[in-house]
């Protein structure tokens, strides 16, 4: 690595690291000024506003470096050479007999490392913070009772619903569990409340039925089994349940029951595709479309880094604000164009497949072409 290139890559990484602080901090004193009381009240059960402060934007930071990373690559590519034009250092650099593909190559080595942050960052950190991103600053400790999302279990034929669910606890409030016909329990569970657990030797995943109230006869009944599966344990047969109690097997998982989108926005790639083959999970296009589009993003990001940099190189502009005007123009049109095809794909308009990589049949062309005369 050259001294050019150890000076293109550190003007690159100063106005990354600038853009990025101050989006973020942007960011925080909106959204902290807005939910102060909530803040406030958390910190006398959590032990101080800093720690609940650090819990609640932490994993948001992530999702915004995320959510801005083509951005910030785009922006910072963008000024690095609009400085280096407006110094002339690009044009003593060309006089010297480098050509500008030489020197912007470092640029695009560094675009690349950004994406490749974003993809990790993506499929290893947030995940982990999947449960407390789908809480808000109004119900942040999860001990609220919010409103249930009816799911039904495509492989057990079970409907399952209630009054509300608790998040902190994954405890559903009076549960209303409606089952299929074979069940030889009639055509419906009621209880007092259900715990979601985890698969263990005893028993598979699912929802733990406490109080039971309907059928009021439920520890006289046997167990009821599909295909040499459990699908609903009760007290008569199965010793670990005490009486009044019974276990309803099920492979959807808690989150299903919020409702919320962050299901499928925060997990990792690998668990979504589980859920897709998931017999249990009525899996919708848009989960579809949001695996076609992991993949088709770091190839998006390169697209557009690459009209970024041979838009104002064409232009030879040297004037930042003009060049910041231009790459928040392009920015604007590559989100709107690829919110609107994949909003196509989840109305079923188009395939899930098509409508994730059209984008890319429009701006990846558009992007070699653009750059064309920079290699030349």
């Amino acid at each position: 690595m050259g001294i050019v290139d150890r000076y293109v890559l550190r003007v690159f990484a100063k106005v990354l690291a600038v853009c990025f602080v101050s989006m973020v901090g942007l960011y925080l004193v909106i959204d902290v000024l807005g939910n102060l009381d909530e803040f406030l009240g958390c910190a006398k059960v959590k032990g101080g506003l800093l720690n609940v402060l650090a819990a609640y934007y932490a994993p948001r930071i992530l999702t915004f470096f995320d959510l801005t990373s083509p951005l910030l690559a785009v922006i910072s590519g963008v000024f690095t050479i609009t400085w280096l034009q407006s110094s002339r250092e690009l044009t003593a650099l060309m006089a010297s007999g480098i050509p500008p593909a030489r020197t912007i190559a470092p640029l695009f080595y560094a675009a690349v490392l950004v994406t490749t942050c974003s993809a990790v960052n993506r499929e290893v950190l947030i995940p982990q913070y999947q449960e407390s991103l789908s809480r808000n600053a109004q119900n942040w400790l999860g001990e609220s009772e919010r409103p249930i999302h009816p799911c039904f279990d495509k492989q057990t034929g079970i409907n399952l619903s209630g009054k509300a669910i608790v998040a902190s606890e994954k405890r559903i409030v009076a549960p209303v569990f409606r089952l299929n016909s074979a069940a030889n329990l009639g055509y419906k569970l009621e209880a007092s409340e259900a715990f979601y657990r985890s698969p263990t030797q005893d028993h598979p995943a699912g929802y733990w039925l406490k109080q039971v109230t309907k059928p009021r006869d439920l520890d006289d009944r046997p167990s009821f089994f599909s295909n040499g599966q459990p699908v609903i344990l009760t007290a008569q047969d199965t010793p670990w349940l005490p009486p009044g109690e019974c276990f309803v097997s099920s492979r959807i998982p808690f989150s299903q029951l919020t409702g919320e989108q962050s299901a499928s926005r925060f997990a990792s790639t690998g668990s979504l595709i589980s859920a897709l083959r998931n017999p249990s999970l009525d899996t919708g296009t848009n989960v579809r479309v949001t695996v076609h589009s992991r993949f088709v993003k770091p190839l998006m990001d390169a697209s557009l880094f690459l009209m970024g940099i041979s838009l104002v190189l064409s232009r030879r502009q040297r004037n930042a604000f003009v060049a910041a005007g231009l790459c928040f123009l392009l920015v604007t049109v590559y989100y709107l164009i690829t919110l609107a095809c994949q909003s196509v794909g989840n109305h079923m308009l188009l395939s899930p497949a098509m409508a994730a990589w059209s984008p890319l049949f429009l701006f990846g062309p558009s992007a070699l072409y653009m750059a064309t005369p920079i290699w030349d």
